[in-house]
């Protein structure tokens, strides 16, 4: 069977990924590092890259430039997504997930620069089979799978920044539309809003510390 060389990040699925970042991770010199890009870049075994002539090797490493940028592109917008051939829907629109998909999505999305794959959670929080529910007829788990074996990680770190965009974009009219109300019941200076307010104000505290948190995080993805 014919190896396949990989290309770019597009040839590179998540789980690929994340199995590729634990080896440099516990690589223990930058040489053992190189064979290790170059074996996966040429989907060889590493013996084999030990075993060539340093010339050779050197003229392989050439084809691994690209492993060192995983930049993307920020103007990618997504409704759809194809995966095995499947077509699935994919939901942006947070003020519609249900209490269960928004819960998941805070529980796994803090978790996103850890050493274990939680990519495939985070995106399945978003990806549904066509005109399905979130979690409903189908094994949430089970797409889990199937987006970390099929879908490649500089989509998936699109598909993120997309969504966290949306996310921060949608906190943003949020955040002014509760400051303008919480300013507007402050002038009236009646007392049976006082808790009201106090909720208020709780909600946009909240919301400028996403905001603050995320802002970051849009820079990081950018790059």
């Amino acid at each position: 069977m014919e190896n396949i060389v990989k290309h770019s990040w597009r040839d590179v699925t998540i789980n690929e990924y994340f199995n590729l970042r634990s080896k440099v991770e516990e690589a223990t010199s930058d040489y053992e590092k190189e064979i290790i890009k170059i074996a996966f870049t040429y989907g060889l075994e590493e013996d084999e890259i030990w075993n060539k002539r340093i010339s050779d090797v050197k003229n392989m490493q050439k084809n691994t430039y690209w492993l060192s940028d995983i930049s993307i592109s920020k103007d990618v917008k997504f409704k759809k997504i194809l995966i095995e051939d499947v077509l699935y829907d994919v939901n942006a629109d947070m003020q519609s997930f249900t209490v269960a998909q928004y819960i998941d999505f805070q529980t796994f999305f803090p978790k996103r620069v850890q050493k274990t794959n939680y990519i495939g959670n985070i995106l399945a929080c978003f990806i549904t089979p066509k005109n399905n529910k979130y979690g409903e007829g189908y094994d949430v788990q089970e797409l889990v799978k199937k987006i970390n074996e099929n879908v490649d990680i500089k989509t998936a770190n699109e598909m993120i920044f997309f969504f966290l965009k949306r996310y921060l974009h949608s906190i943003k009219v949020m955040h002014i539309y509760f400051n303008w109300q919480m300013k507007i019941l402050k002038m009236m200076k009646m007392k049976k809003y006082k808790t009201k307010i106090e909720k208020l104000e709780k909600m946009v505290k909240e919301m400028e510390e996403n905001i603050s948190a995320g802002l970051p995080l849009l820079t990081m993805y950018q790059n």
